[in-house]
């Protein structure tokens, strides 16, 4: 089961550097630019928006928006799974948001 909250806010951690590559990104994660990270364009999408302006709610709703095609709860899911993805490997960190809040 996700642990879902609508207004925690993600945003990239500092310690990184992100380069965008047509629709990808490449992330470095070392100072010694051996650990690197590719997002496909969804990751991508996704990654972008965790600004630390857009809370996880609102990073959900452009995504149904630009992605009208897909149903909203396979992109809550999906989306969901991301941030929790990058989140664990140290590339994105939250501000805010009651952990119990269900979206």
């Amino acid at each position: 089961m996700l642990n879902i909250v609508g207004s925690e806010v993600p945003k990239k951690v500092k310690e990184i550097l992100s380069r965008k590559d047509n629709e990808s990104i490449i992330i470095v994660r070392s100072e010694k630019f051996n650990d690197l990270l590719f997002l496909n364009p969804v990751a991508a999408y996704i990654f972008e928006r965790c600004n630390g302006k857009y809370n996880i709610r609102e990073i959900v709703d452009s995504i149904c928006r630009d992605f009208e095609e897909t149903r909203k709860e396979e992109l809550v899911v999906d989306t969901i799974k991301i941030i929790r993805k990058m989140q664990k490997l140290g590339i994105l960190e939250s501000k805010g948001g009651e952990k119990d809040e269900v979206y």
